[in-house]
Protein backbone atom coordinates (compact mmCIF):
# COMPACT_ATOMS: atom_id res chain seq x y z
CA UNK A 1 0.00 0.00 0.00
CA UNK A 2 1.56 3.14 -1.11
CA UNK A 3 1.17 6.40 1.19
CA UNK A 4 2.20 9.65 1.34
CA UNK A 5 4.11 12.29 3.73
CA UNK A 6 2.03 15.59 2.85
CA UNK A 7 5.13 18.15 2.77
CA UNK A 8 5.29 19.72 -0.32
CA UNK A 9 1.67 20.38 -1.11
CA UNK A 10 0.71 23.25 -3.68
CA UNK A 11 -1.59 26.51 -3.37
CA UNK A 12 -2.17 29.02 -5.44
CA UNK A 13 -4.91 31.46 -4.69
CA UNK A 14 -5.71 34.63 -6.59
CA UNK A 15 -2.37 34.25 -8.94
CA UNK A 16 -0.34 34.22 -6.42
CA UNK A 17 1.60 30.69 -4.64
CA UNK A 18 0.86 30.68 -1.36
CA UNK A 19 2.56 26.83 -0.92
CA UNK A 20 5.65 28.77 1.26
CA UNK A 21 3.18 29.50 3.70
CA UNK A 22 0.72 27.12 4.24
CA UNK A 23 0.36 25.18 7.56
CA UNK A 24 -2.38 22.82 6.39
CA UNK A 25 -4.87 21.87 3.54
CA UNK A 26 -8.46 19.92 3.87
CA UNK A 27 -10.05 19.44 0.53
CA UNK A 28 -14.04 18.76 0.80
CA UNK A 29 -15.49 16.50 -2.04
CA UNK A 30 -19.10 15.53 -1.05
CA UNK A 31 -22.54 15.47 -2.56
CA UNK A 32 -26.14 17.08 -1.78
CA UNK A 33 -28.97 14.92 -1.16
CA UNK A 34 -32.48 14.85 -1.88
CA UNK A 35 -35.02 13.47 0.17
CA UNK A 36 -37.18 10.82 -2.34
CA UNK A 37 -38.98 9.38 0.33
CA UNK A 38 -42.81 8.39 -0.60
CA UNK A 39 -45.73 7.23 1.39
CA UNK A 40 -45.24 3.69 1.68
CA UNK A 41 -41.99 3.54 2.08
CA UNK A 42 -40.78 2.32 5.81
CA UNK A 43 -37.15 3.89 5.64
CA UNK A 44 -36.46 7.92 4.36
CA UNK A 45 -34.56 7.27 0.66
CA UNK A 46 -31.95 9.81 -0.63
CA UNK A 47 -31.05 10.84 -3.91
CA UNK A 48 -27.52 12.50 -4.76
CA UNK A 49 -27.99 16.08 -5.69
CA UNK A 50 -25.16 18.58 -6.78
CA UNK A 51 -21.58 17.78 -6.19
CA UNK A 52 -19.88 20.29 -3.00
CA UNK A 53 -16.26 21.19 -3.12
CA UNK A 54 -14.60 23.44 -0.84
CA UNK A 55 -10.59 24.06 0.26
CA UNK A 56 -9.99 24.75 4.60
CA UNK A 57 -6.48 26.68 4.72
CA UNK A 58 -4.56 27.26 7.90
CA UNK A 59 -1.61 29.87 6.86
CA UNK A 60 1.74 31.06 8.82
CA UNK A 61 0.49 34.60 8.25
CA UNK A 62 2.89 37.41 6.32
CA UNK A 63 1.51 40.93 6.61
CA UNK A 64 4.07 42.19 3.19
CA UNK A 65 2.87 43.24 0.29
CA UNK A 66 2.29 40.70 -2.28
CA UNK A 67 1.83 37.48 0.38
CA UNK A 68 -0.83 36.08 2.42
CA UNK A 69 -3.01 38.71 3.68
CA UNK A 70 -2.31 40.96 0.67
CA UNK A 71 -3.09 38.11 -1.32
CA UNK A 72 -6.75 37.03 0.37
CA UNK A 73 -7.97 40.04 2.16
CA UNK A 74 -9.30 41.88 -1.63
CA UNK A 75 -11.09 38.08 -2.22
CA UNK A 76 -13.05 38.59 0.87
CA UNK A 77 -16.43 39.26 -1.01
CA UNK A 78 -14.84 39.14 -4.17
CA UNK A 79 -16.93 37.22 -7.36
CA UNK A 80 -14.50 34.11 -7.25
CA UNK A 81 -10.71 33.60 -7.85
CA UNK A 82 -8.80 30.66 -9.13
CA UNK A 83 -7.63 28.33 -6.82
CA UNK A 84 -5.60 25.08 -7.69
CA UNK A 85 -4.11 22.76 -5.48
CA UNK A 86 -1.88 19.72 -5.78
CA UNK A 87 -0.40 16.91 -3.54
CA UNK A 88 3.43 18.09 -4.19
CA UNK A 89 4.42 20.87 -5.53
CA UNK A 90 6.76 18.93 -8.19
CA UNK A 91 5.51 17.81 -12.06
CA UNK A 92 1.57 17.36 -12.32
CA UNK A 93 1.04 13.18 -13.50
CA UNK A 94 -0.73 10.87 -12.29
CA UNK A 95 0.50 10.60 -8.88
CA UNK A 96 0.40 14.12 -8.07
CA UNK A 97 -3.18 15.22 -9.91
CA UNK A 98 -3.75 19.47 -10.05
CA UNK A 99 -7.46 20.47 -8.84
CA UNK A 100 -8.37 23.90 -9.98
CA UNK A 101 -11.29 25.72 -9.40
CA UNK A 102 -12.80 29.18 -9.81
CA UNK A 103 -13.56 29.46 -5.52
CA UNK A 104 -15.11 32.50 -3.45
CA UNK A 105 -13.69 33.18 -0.16
CA UNK A 106 -16.12 32.71 2.60
CA UNK A 107 -14.19 33.32 5.61
CA UNK A 108 -10.82 34.83 6.05
CA UNK A 109 -9.50 34.93 9.53
CA UNK A 110 -6.21 36.75 9.09
CA UNK A 111 -4.60 36.65 12.87
CA UNK A 112 -5.13 33.66 15.32
CA UNK A 113 -2.97 32.58 17.86
CA UNK A 114 -2.23 32.80 21.82
CA UNK A 115 0.21 34.82 23.93
CA UNK A 116 3.87 34.67 22.20
CA UNK A 117 2.34 32.47 19.39
CA UNK A 118 5.32 31.86 16.40
CA UNK A 119 4.67 32.55 13.80
CA UNK A 120 0.90 34.15 13.85
CA UNK A 121 -1.56 31.91 12.38
CA UNK A 122 -4.02 32.75 9.42
CA UNK A 123 -7.28 30.51 7.76
CA UNK A 124 -9.56 30.89 5.11
CA UNK A 125 -12.12 28.75 3.81
CA UNK A 126 -12.95 28.38 -0.54
CA UNK A 127 -16.13 27.12 -1.89
CA UNK A 128 -16.32 26.35 -5.61
CA UNK A 129 -18.37 28.80 -8.00
CA UNK A 130 -18.06 26.09 -10.74
CA UNK A 131 -16.73 22.77 -11.82
CA UNK A 132 -13.63 21.22 -10.38
CA UNK A 133 -10.86 20.47 -13.08
CA UNK A 134 -8.50 17.68 -12.42
CA UNK A 135 -5.29 17.72 -14.63
CA UNK A 136 -2.47 14.66 -14.77
CA UNK A 137 -0.07 15.83 -17.62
Amino acid sequence: MATQVWKNAYFYAGGVDLSAYVKSLTVNEGSETGDDTAMGDSTRSAMAGLLTYSIDVEFHQDFAAGLVDATLRVLVGAAGATVTWRPDSGVIGVDNPERNCVMILTSYVPASGAVGTVPLGASAKFVAAGDVAITTS
